[in-house]
Formats: structure tokens, sequence, C-alpha cells
């Protein structure tokens, strides 16, 4: 038996160990590994091909659901982590104006799908159902305000209706055959 053959025996046999020690090592030497980590990307860049912004996005519509799911564990795996630096950037400049142009972009949308059509009884209606919501739940378009596709709805009564918050946010603006067909 050579010795390649040794060691791949060998990290078969006590995988779970290896890999406790070099956590180990990693946890108390975190420093040092990202240097080497940086250095050795520096000697080595032509084995890590970049890919263009281009490239990233048409590989992430292609792997859409693994993509999603890979983000989720990573966000279970390092909550804390996460929350502090959603925090931090929230608070930072860019982090405010960027949530200023969200903010701004819905508010625009929704008051230009507002029909100037309405009636007060219409509007008021509207105006019910965000103050009847109850705790933990929010008002949904059923045809989203601002689609990834053509069809944009309108901020109407009959475009409503009240979901929990997981039911909400599981939507993600988009837009529902089956809802849509139901609304014309």
């Amino acid at each position: 038996m050579n010795t390649k053959e040794y060691k791949r025996l060998y990290y078969l046999k006590n995988k779970e160990n290896i890999k406790k020690r070099a956590t180990q090592w990693y946890l108390e030497n975190e420093k040092q590994a990202k240097l080497s980590r940086k250095k050795y990307y520096a000697n080595n860049k032509d084995k890590f091909p970049l890919r263009t912004i281009d490239e990233n996005r048409v590989y992430y519509l292609a792997n859409i659901e693994k993509e999603n799911e890979r983000c989720r564990y990573w966000k279970n795996d390092n909550k804390v982590y996460s929350k502090e630096y959603q925090k931090e950037y929230r608070q930072s400049e860019h982090g405010r104006g960027v949530a200023n142009f969200h903010t701004n972009k819905r508010r625009a949308a929704k008051l230009n799908a507002t029909p100037k059509w309405l009636t007060k009884k219409q509007l008021n209606d509207i105006k019910n159902i965000y103050k009847t919501c109850p705790k933990g739940s929010e008002v949904h378009h059923i045809i989203p305000l601002q689609a990834l596709s053509n069809v944009c709805g309108l901020h109407v009564p009959w475009n409503l209706e009240i979901l929990t918050k997981e039911e909400h946010l599981s939507k993600h603006s988009l837009l529902n055959k089956k809802s849509f067909l139901l609304t014309l």
C-alpha cells in the first residue's frame, strides 16, 4: 500500500475526528487561517474562475430553489451574525438609502395603482381592511402591485386579502395564476 492510499483510508476511518480537529484549529487560529486562504487565492487565481454578474444571474435563475435553500440553511446556521449584520447595514447610510428607496417605490406604486374611479365607500373599505388586519397577519395584494410579469394589480378592495406573515412572505410577489383567474 502506497502513502497516498494509506492517507485516504486513514481519512475515511477518522473523518469525524479530523473534521473536529480542523474546526477547532480554525476557531483558535481564525486570523492566521484567513490570511493563509487569502495568500493561497492570490497565488492561484487561475484555479478560481470568476463568473460575471450575468453568469451569476443565469445560474441563480436556473437553480433558484437550490440557492434559496442554501441561503436558508446559512441564515439558520448563522442567526446571530445575520441579525447583527442586518442591523448594522440598516443603520448605515447606504442601508438607510436603500430602505428609503424601496419604501418610496412601494408608496408610489400603491398611489399609481389606486384608480381615480374608486368611490369613497371603496376607499373606506380599503382602510377598514388595513385597520381590521389582526396582529401577526398582513394585507396581501392577490395580483401584486409590482409583479415580475407584465401584469400588475390595482390597489382596490377586491384585490386585497389578509394572510399570516409566513404565507405572505412565501408569495415573494409571484403572480398566482389561480388567484389571477379568480379575479377576472
